[in-house]
């Protein structure tokens, strides 16, 4: 009798322990779970709070790049657009360079007078008459007239023998020959020799 009432005692003794045992480890069990999920949510809030700190430049940076592209692109249009002006200015230019040869030759920017009279006493020497004067007058340097300014003058005064056809033909070479010249006056003598002589006055012009 004594030794069943011992056994009981042992046996109530080990269940007791045994539910003391399994409440601690479902205890425990759930205390793990629960530091879990705090530690999950720790390391997630903390990721969060970082994240924000590390994408922020990274979105700056990207806002950045995008108005530095915008900008750049715009500069781009713009440049191309000038250069598309710049060919057409410059295939016009190469369409005129000739005619500005002419132009330049006509009207040089400073009197040269030197070429103008060998000029000039070419092409009489070509029309087979003599120079019997040639003289410049004043530079003009201060246009008496300002709606063609820039543009200068000065005078010439020129005396040549010869037939008459000879001088036609030698005033039709000034009026046509590369340089702009304008006629003010011409009169005509006959010669002892039956020789016609001219006198032409007029002005030379030139840019400055």
């Amino acid at each position: 009798m004594q030794n069943f009432k011992t056994q009981i005692k042992e046996l109530y003794t080990k269940a007791n322990i045994e539910k003391y045992i399994s409440y601690f480890k479902k205890e425990s069990e759930e205390k793990e779970k629960y530091i879990a999920y705090i530690y999950i949510t720790l390391t997630l809030f903390t990721v969060s709070f970082f994240g924000i700190f590390a994408v922020n430049p990274t979105l700056s940076t990207v806002s950045n790049l995008k108005r530095q592209y915008d900008d750049n692109s715009a500069v781009e249009k713009a440049l191309n657009t000038k250069i598309k002006a710049l060919n057409a200015l410059n295939t016009e230019y190469e369409e005129i360079t000739p005619l500005l040869k002419l132009i330049y030759s006509a009207i040089p920017t400073s009197p040269e007078i030197p070429p103008l009279t060998r000029k000039i006493e070419k092409m009489a020497q070509n029309n087979n008459l003599n120079v019997l004067r040639f003289s410049v007058g004043q530079i003009e340097i201060f246009p008496a007239d300002k709606k063609n300014a820039p543009l200068f003058s000065f005078s010439f005064n020129l005396s040549v023998e010869g037939n008459q056809d000879d001088i036609t033909n030698f005033m039709s070479d000034i009026i046509n020959f590369d340089r702009a010249v304008s006629i003010t006056a011409i009169s005509n003598e006959v010669s002892e020799s039956k020789n016609q002589s001219s006198n032409i006055s007029g002005k030379v012009y030139f840019l400055k």
